[in-house]
C-alpha cells in the first residue's frame, strides 16, 4: 500500500511538472487540495511507528491493554497535530519565499523526491515483510 501511495503521488507530481513546463500567460496558485492532505495523512498512517508498537507491546505484557490503546491514541493525535501544523506552515511559508526562489529547479524537484522516498520506504517494508509471508 505504501508503494502504491508513493507511486500515485509521484505520478501526480510528474503530471504537474509536465503541465508547468508549458508557457503560462497568467499567474495562479496551486493550493494544497483535500486529495493531497488525504494522501499525506494516509502515507503517514501506513508506515508503522516503532515507538508506538513498543508501547503497545509493553502494555500488553503488563496486562494494561486499555492504557496501551490510550497511549496509541495520544501518539496518533500528536502525529495528526504535527502534520496539521506542518501543512499550515507550508501554506503560510509560501508568502515568505521570494517567487524567484520558489520557481527554481530544486523547489520543483522536492515534491517528486519526497514521492520517490515514499516509494523507497514502501519497497523496503515489502522486502522485509516477504520472508514472513513465504
Amino acid at each position: 500500500m505504501v508503494v502504491g501511495i508513493g507511486a500515485g503521488v509521484l505520478r501526480s507530481r510528474v503530471r504537474a511538472a509536465r503541465r508547468a513546463n508549458h508557457d503560462h500567460h497568467h499567474h495562479h496558485e496551486h493550493g494544497l487540495s483535500w486529495k493531497g492532505v488525504l494522501g499525506i495523512g494516509t502515507a503517514a498512517g501506513l508506515i508503522p511507528c516503532p515507538s508506538a508498537l513498543v508501547v503497545l507491546l509493553a502494555a500488553i505484557s503488563q496486562h494494561e491493554v486499555a492504557l496501551g490503546l490510550l497511549l496509541i491514541v495520544a501518539f496518533s493525535l500528536g502525529l495528526a497535530g504535527t502534520l496539521t501544523a506542518l501543512g499550515l506552515a507550508v501554506v503560510h511559508a509560501r508568502r515568505l519565499i521570494p517567487p524567484r526562489l520558489a520557481a527554481g529547479r530544486l523547489a520543483a524537484a522536492l515534491p517528486a523526491a519526497s514521492a520517490l522516498l515514499i516509494v523507497a520506504v514502501g519497497a523496503v517494508l515489502t522486502v522485509r515483510a516477504l520472508p514472513a509471508v513465504v
